[in-house]
């Protein structure tokens, strides 16, 4: 009788996995289920009960199936248990824990070295740990064994394009596509290497064919969303957002770049209705704020939310000189540049450009700057300035901590178009004082309030306006004596020139 029912074993594991593979995950539990009543230490049986409760989401119960498995081994593992130790580093990932995934993973590659999925999600593993260089390796290996393997070039574009190298990343999503032509993934995070690039026709393009095979890719829809605003296709962009809206009900991101387009296209009520549902379904609720905030909802804050600004321009790096200077007419590096000629007291200056950017400034003042160093939020923006080869040093820092924390005091603080993202500027102008040498000079520019009633005001545009008042009061309670202070465009925005003031101060006690 017991040979006769161990003889079953191999028909109901071969029933099992033809249910398995087609995807009756009910009939496979059960068939697995009532091998493990006759067996109840069979291997196989064990391990893709494990691998069905992580296909439904159970991540815990896979892990503990699957070591289950593993620990009714007797003897050496085998080239055959490879597999159980890759499901149970995939099951660790999903309940983040890399470091246990990582030695699962590791398992799995000892027993069988060519293991292209093993190495694959071996990168996954090492990507998490933030251990990039050893995750592209991973992601290579497994192309060495698997070189038509999409899902291993998809992960290493992605890797790349995390660490700032979108040209190899493109190629990587490329190269997936070739191979899988049904890949929306890829689709989709080519179109994300195109708009992070600025190439927001060819990012709209590849945006619609991840949608052709994925119609309801809300994360999709929403990205084709954001692209067609930088195209101006406003109309198109609602569009996109509201299938986003469709397909995920509560997508607060969905509702936050809807209300964004909304404003641009005056339709002030409906945004703030927009970011108002953004705040229901979780949106960051500082930033949401400084939103209804630059539209006359509620209070004015002193400055952005932290990391606004960071993010603000880690977008705007790639295109940011050709912006401001062919779209925007701007040309206030060479005012300020200008100005500080005009009154610097000595040859060579050690000088700090606050809020560099991609280096508009930094080529005006390298010629009379002994020492220059660029400080910006952005590292986006500061790689951009690299390029430049002007300045000594380069600082990714929030300006006010970097000026608290300099130990050489400078001669020269410049600040073109940064001071119009804050508000209250009493904390910089304490700060700029502590950083400067006596006598040493702070050169800025804002954009000018229309009244002197307030000492500054949030803008549509989200930039702040100052009052010429406000700036004088300040300077004289912070210790700076007041040289010139000019006004002229700035920039040039929907039509308008925007009125600037030129600001130079002196350090006098």
């Amino acid at each position: 009788m017991i040979k006769k029912l161990t003889s079953t074993i191999p028909e109901l594991l071969q029933t099992a996995i033809e249910f398995h593979q087609n995807g009756q995950l009910i009939e496979a539990r059960t068939h697995y289920q009532r091998i493990l009543l006759i067996q109840p230490d069979h291997f196989d049986a064990m391990h893709f009960l494990g691998v069905i409760a992580q296909q439904n989401g159970n991540a815990t119960e896979a892990i503990t199936m699957i070591r289950h498995a593993i620990d009714s081994i007797n003897g050496a593992f085998t080239v055959n248990h490879a597999s159980a130790f890759c499901n149970l580093g995939a099951a660790y990932q999903d309940c983040s824990q890399p470091d246990s995934a990582l030695q699962s993973y590791l398992q799995a590659i000892e027993l069988k070295p060519d293991y292209a999925i093993a190495h694959n999600n071996l990168g996954n593993a090492l990507k998490a740990l933030g251990r990039h260089e050893d995750a592209l390796q991973s992601f290579q290996n497994a192309l060495a064994y698997a070189p038509n393997y999409a899902e291993a070039y998809y992960n290493a574009g992605l890797l790349l394009l995390d660490n700032h190298q979108p040209e190899p990343a493109l190629r990587c999503f490329e190269r997936a596509i070739e191979i899988k032509p049904t890949y929306a993934d890829a689709f989709f995070a080519r179109g994300n290497v195109y708009q992070q690039e600025h190439l927001h026709e060819q990012a709209v393009r590849s945006f619609d064919q991840a949608l052709a095979l994925k119609p309801s890719f809300a994360k999709a829809c929403l990205n084709r969303g954001i692209s067609c605003n930088r195209l101006a296709l406003y109309e198109q962009a609602l569009r996109s957002f509201d299938l986003a809206i469709q397909y995920q009900p509560r997508y607060a991101n969905a509702y936050f770049y809807k209300a964004n387009t909304l404003k641009q296209l005056h339709r002030i009520p409906d945004a703030v209705a927009a970011y108002q549902r953004a705040i229901e379904f979780g949106a960051d609720a500082g930033q949401v704020s400084f939103a209804l905030a630059a539209l006359g909802i509620g209070s004015t804050p002193a400055a952005p939310p932290t990391g606004y600004i960071r993010e603000l321009f880690d977008q705007y790096a790639g295109h940011f000189d050709q912006h401001l200077v062919d779209v925007l007419h701007y040309a206030i590096p060479q005012h300020l540049a200008a100005l500080v000629e005009k009154y610097r007291l000595r040859a060579q200056l050690v000088s700090i450009d606050l809020g560099c950017g991609t280096g508009l400034c930094g080529r005006y003042l390298r010629p009379y700057s002994a020492m220059l160093t660029g400080v910006d939020l952005s590292q986006n923006m500061l790689d951009k300035a690299a390029k430049l080869n002007v300045y000594d040093n380069l600082v990714c820092a929030e300006l006010i901590d970097f000026l608290n924390s300099t130990l050489q005091p400078a001669d020269l603080l410049v600040a073109a178009d940064v001071i119009v993202y804050l508000g209250d500027l009493s904390a910089l102008f304490t700060s700029m004082h502590r950083a400067l040498n006596q006598q040493g000079l702070a050169c800025f520019s804002v954009e000018k309030s229309g009244s002197d009633q307030r000492p500054y005001l949030l803008q549509t545009s989200s930039r702040y306006a100052h009052s010429e008042a406000y700036l004088r009061t300040l300077a004289q309670q912070s210790g700076f004596a007041v040289i010139e202070i000019n006004q002229l465009s700035g920039r040039q925005e929907n039509q308008q020139k925007n009125q600037a003031l030129i600001v130079l101060l002196q350090k006098i006690d």
